[in-house]
């Protein structure tokens, strides 16, 4: 297997900057032009030096978003806004993307250009776009980041239990938000397949940028936890994660192929990742073993 390289990206799901003064930025989002990348996933705002078990301080929330705005609590209610900026904003804080005017204003562009389409609680790609035939670019662009944001917000919906323990193919416990985002990836690439074969390769590479996003912030957040030595439970959940995500990653660039076959419509994308999880289980810990040293 050759190297798969881990560089900070911007996929819809995590993006890489935060203000720079994260208390003003909670009342005045539109004035934060000037950003600053801040490292880490679960720490970034956490204070130091770390306390044991303070990474879990959301894993009773659903999916801790990817962006890097501080964490605020979505409302639900906005939901009943299904055609003003109400509805967008509650997506767009549970990805804690709701401080970054350039991102919303995207969000709003693609809604406004018929690429997402509002229906009733959920975003969902236009399925028009997939079925042409030759996409510029940019439509390819907006087409993947459209998928993505149809994807989460289903997801959202269908989300199961908070009493659900989260555990990985091979059995060890992972966060909610890595369970959240395996569930998003696998039924991303069955919905993929699904709607467009013309286009498949281009939306799995967006969901290869965020797993590679996920991997990088959850390295950092192992550099912040790795001195506590009472963080004995952070850093194993920590572990399962890496080890989870970068399962996910392989899988996209290198699993594909039983999926791709003639007649594989009955082969499941969720069979297909645990599969290849439990027969790479060694190559895969010691892929995430070399990131770590």
């Amino acid at each position: 297997m050759p190297d798969a390289t881990f560089t900070v990206v911007n996929p819809t799901l995590g993006r890489s900057i935060v203000p720079q003064d994260s208390e003003s930025s909670s009342s005045s989002p539109q004035n934060m032009e000037n950003q600053v990348y801040l490292p880490g996933w679960k720490t970034q705002y956490l204070s130091q030096p770390i306390q044991p078990n303070a990474t879990l301080k959301h894993d009773s929330d659903l999916f801790f978003g990817l962006g890097s705005c501080p964490y605020k609590s979505a409302d639900e209610s906005d939901l009943e806004d299904n055609n003003g900026e109400r509805f967008l904003r509650y997506y767009m804080t549970l990805l804690r993307s709701w401080c970054l005017p350039k991102e919303v204003k995207m969000m709003k562009r693609l809604i406004k250009d018929g690429a997402l389409v509002v229906s009733g609680t959920i975003l969902k790609v236009n399925e028009a776009y997939l079925r042409r035939g030759k996409l510029s670019p940019t439509q390819l662009e907006d087409v993947s980041i459209a998928f993505e944001m149809h994807l989460f917000s289903q997801m959202v919906n269908d989300a199961r239990s908070s009493s659900v323990v989260s555990r990985a193919p091979a059995g060890k416990r992972v966060s909610r938000s890595v369970r959240f985002l395996e569930d998003l990836i696998i039924k991303g690439v069955q919905e993929a397949r699904s709607l467009t074969r013309r286009h498949f390769i281009h939306l799995t590479r967006q969901l290869i940028l965020v797993a590679k996003v996920t991997y990088t912030k959850l390295l950092q957040d192992f550099d912040v936890i790795e001195p506590c030595d009472r963080c004995v439970f952070d850093k194993r959940l920590n572990l399962n994660d890496r080890m989870e995500v970068m399962a996910l990653i392989q899988w996209l660039l290198k699993g594909m192929g039983p999926l791709n076959k003639a007649g594989a419509d009955s082969v499941s994308a969720e069979d297909s990742f645990t599969n290849f999880f439990n027969i790479n289980n060694a190559a895969i810990e010691a892929r995430v073993q070399n990131y770590a040293d």
